[in-house]
């Protein structure tokens, strides 16, 4: 069981996949979710997506605004997450990683 704020657990994966979701889809290919207790090191919220680039990403936290309103949600989670990145998934697509961490922010 994992004893965390569940409404930055839910915040974090709602923002990863309506990102995933917006952003990632190819007719055909399915987004996931996959959720994972890891004890002592918090909650892992992975989405994964068939498309393979994250365009941004390691452009700080000021590049995911783009001054029209979207990126936002990538900045909260780089707020609420004590662990936030992305790699490329074998054979098709990435996973894009965050950990929520136990107890008080």
């Amino acid at each position: 069981m994992w004893a965390g704020d569940i409404g930055d657990a839910v915040l974090v994966m709602s923002e990863l996949l309506a990102n995933a979701v917006r952003h990632g889809r190819i007719p055909g290919h399915h987004v996931w979710l996959r959720l994972a207790v890891e004890e002592g090191a918090g909650l892992v919220v992975d989405v994964s997506d068939p498309v393979s680039v994250f365009p941004g990403f390691d452009g700080g936290v000021g590049a995911a605004v783009d001054g029209g309103g979207s990126g936002r949600g990538l900045l909260v989670v780089r707020q609420l997450a004590v662990e936030f990145g992305w790699f490329a998934r074998t054979g098709v697509g990435k996973t894009v990683r965050a950990r929520v961490a136990e107890g008080a922010r």
